[in-house]
């Protein structure tokens, strides 16, 4: 019978897969998502240490902003007594750096 995976001699010293990482909220279930590949590098087949770097994207949804006609350091708008907030989704870009050792 073949065996499905082999940890011998044989392991590779680089590998790419799907990085996905999550920032939990307090007020929000998700207050962020990390999403982009995984590059993995180890020294030779036989170590344990590895090196990871995944680049990716970042997608925060409900990130709380200044409402319309609202500017930092401006007055308010004339009719205005307090601040308003709204809520958008905002897009960034993250790097992921990680060792085993």
């Amino acid at each position: 019978k073949k065996k499905l995976y082999h940890c011998g001699d044989d392991v590779a010293q680089f590998g790419v897969g799907p990085s996905v990482g999550v920032k939990l909220g307090s007020n929000n279930v998700i207050d962020a998502i990390f999403f982009g590949p995984l590059f993995a590098f180890r020294p030779n087949p036989q170590s344990k240490n590895s090196f990871n770097l995944a680049i990716g994207g970042i997608m925060a949804p409900k990130v709380k902003v200044l409402g319309d006609g609202i500017e930092e350091g401006k007055p308010l708008p004339a009719g205005e007594t307090e601040v308003r907030y709204k809520k958008v989704t905002k897009f960034g870009y993250g790097v992921l750096l990680s060792f085993t050792f």
